[in-house]
């Protein structure tokens, strides 16, 4: 968030063209080093009630509610975050993985991606907030925090979501980070993309029965988890994010086994995956066979650690 004493550049927006806005902020991000932007309607019920500011200290958290009030600039005050009403749309920028090392999780090389990807997360958030600003618009740019990232990220046309609770994007899978910058520049949001995702996820299962933690489910979808963690109100699978957090814990490293599993984790090349992601959307029938074949061809078998980094950086 931003406070009131934040060194922001004000001055009156010379371009107010929504379609020219959109295309110039788009563009950025890219040259950002976004893989995947959209842009998705700012949907209130995605945006936190309450932000914890000392997650990481051993003392008594910190916690402020996230407001909307009619005010000129976002600031915080000693118990708020206020978000101007004004505030409408989401820039969501996507960035991937490196898919090798995901795929030795858990190690060494899946917590090394995962953290890269935070790094240029913050980067590419605050320098595209810092144009939106010199643009003479007002800007927040967010990572975890402030609002949900999978679900704005589905509304900006950049995914949907899969049985293990992370996006599932076209060409990359669930092999991504996502953060977004929340702002009153008047953008053209994208619409939601049909995959295919959800019916594949009622057949496949892999993430759920290779979750070395068992906190996927495998059953149906429900309105609500079995966590206290879970926000109950939206029909899908809900994972048990203690139980995830336990054996994060237990390792003492990060895990991202249901990313590697993931039959959407693939890459776009060669062409034959596009092919088959394109009949995943277009030929639900098939969806048993394609499983099959990608246990036959060994996707989703953990990568050794040791090969992966060789192929790094050798």
């Amino acid at each position: 968030m931003v406070s009131p004493d934040y060194p922001i550049v004000d001055r009156t927006p010379e371009i107010t063209d929504s379609t020219n806005l959109t295309t110039k902020v788009k563009k950025l991000a890219k040259f950002l080093g976004a893989d995947l932007v959209g842009v998705a309607k700012l949907d209130r019920k995605w945006v936190y009630e309450i932000v914890q500011k000392t997650h990481f200290s051993t003392e008594d958290p910190v916690t402020k509610r996230v407001v909307f009030k009619k005010v000129d600039m976002p600031m915080e005050t000693e118990k708020e975050f206020i978000i101007p009403e004004t505030f409408q749309t989401a820039v969501v920028m996507v960035i991937r993985e490196n898919r090798l090392m995901i795929q030795s999780s858990p190690s060494l090389g899946n917590f090394t991606a995962a953290n890269h990807g935070y790094s240029k997360l913050g980067y590419c958030s605050v320098s595209l907030a810092e144009f939106i600003r010199a643009m003479g618009y007002r800007a927040i740019p967010c990572v975890n925090d402030t609002a949900l990232s999978v679900p704005l990220a589905i509304d900006a046309g950049l995914g949907e979501l899969g049985r293990h609770g992370l996006l599932i994007t076209k060409n990359y899978g669930p092999c991504v980070r996502i953060c977004k910058v929340l702002t009153d520049m008047p953008l053209i949001p994208d619409k939601p993309k049909e995959l295919g995702v959800n019916r594949f996820c009622q057949v496949c299962k892999k993430c759920a029965n290779r979750c070395p933690s068992q906190a996927i489910s495998k059953g149906e979808m429900t309105w609500e988890g079995p966590a206290e963690g879970n926000n109950p109100g939206i029909l899908k699978w809900y994972i048990n994010s203690l139980q995830c957090l336990e054996y994060w814990i237990k390792i003492g490293s990060s895990c991202s086994t249901c990313k590697a599993v993931c039959p959407f984790t693939k890459g776009e090349e060669p062409l034959i995956h596009d092919f088959v992601r394109g009949a995943i959307k277009s030929v639900p029938l098939l969806n048993s066979f394609w499983i099959f074949m990608d246990d036959l061809f060994g996707y989703g078998k953990k990568r050794k650690p040791i090969t992966v980094w060789d192929a790094i950086l050798l």
